[in-house]
């Protein structure tokens, strides 16, 4: 099922920064884009790709504003991988590794005193309309699991930067409605009607939607694959974060901020095609 509910707080962590090796310029990314250490860009296990993030440097209280465009970093310890031109921005070059403070932020364009690179790249609607058809699989802690026919239409209205966003499971449509603030910062909304407006995030390939409902934190997602393929995720769980220490004795003072996951949603979606 589909949750309504409110925008909540975005992410926020206390970690260790390491920064890319050289060998990495030029090489594909996860999210697919070319990695090049002169973009203020970062590498996150968890985050959607084209979260923007606010990273200060605890030792010296400066700050840079970056792209999540790739995932990692690997070593337990450690929460974020910065580009070098990130680095230079935190002055931790010759140190190689740094405690920061990473905090999610949705950029604008009066965003004071932070050295921003580029702005992301601007939604496109026509690469999201069309019907598209598959099957969502719903699964829970306690092992269960169902299979529903799942569809999403998206189409014009006739108000600008309003799309159709009819999203329909189980024999039920939901007539909601995507709004488009400013898709040159990626700002957006789901709006379900009768009041309940879901506000996110829209990149050239995704949408992404942070919300509460009740005791819940939920984490949804649609992903644009291709041209003919899209992905939906939601995931949640209770709303009150876990915390967790580092994992290794001489680590003692990181931090992480953990959600238990109690169920997950995920389809397959196809494009089709008229004939």
């Amino acid at each position: 099922m589909i949750f309504s509910g409110q925008s909540i707080a975005q992410y926020r962590a206390t970690g260790k920064a390491s920064f890319y090796a050289r060998k990495f310029e030029g090489r594909r990314t996860a999210s697919g884009e070319i990695f090049s250490n002169e973009l203020l860009t970062a590498a996150h296990r968890t985050l959607p790709f084209g979260t923007w993030v606010r990273v200060t440097n605890l030792n010296n209280g400066k700050q840079v504003v970056v792209r999540i465009n790739d995932r990692g970093p690997y070593v337990p310890s450690r929460i974020i991988d910065l580009s070098q031109a990130a680095a230079d921005s935190l002055d931790f070059r010759e140190d190689g590794v740094v405690m920061v403070l990473v905090e999610e932020v949705h950029l604008t364009e009066d965003t004071p005193d932070i050295a921003l690179h580029r702005r992301p790249e601007q939604w496109q609607a026509e690469t999201w309309l069309g019907l598209w058809e598959g099957t969502l699989y719903v699964y829970d802690r306690s092992g269960s699991f169902q299979q529903l026919p799942m569809a999403l239409e998206v189409a014009v209205t006739d108000q600008p930067g309003r799309y159709h966003w009819r999203l329909s499971y189980d024999r039920e449509v939901r007539p909601y409605e995507l709004i488009v603030f400013d898709d040159s910062v990626g700002q957006c909304a789901i709006d379900e009607q009768q009041g309940v407006l879901l506000l996110g995030r829209c990149w050239p390939r995704q949408l992404h939607f942070r919300f509460s409902v009740g005791d819940n934190l939920l984490d949804l997602t649609y992903d644009l694959l291709n041209d003919t393929t899209l992905l939906f995720s939601m995931k949640g769980g209770p709303a009150e974060p876990t915390w967790v220490t580092g994992l290794t004795t001489t680590e003692k003072d990181q931090q992480l901020h953990v959600q238990e996951i109690h169920y997950v949603h995920r389809a397959v979606l196809y494009r089709r095609v008229s004939h």
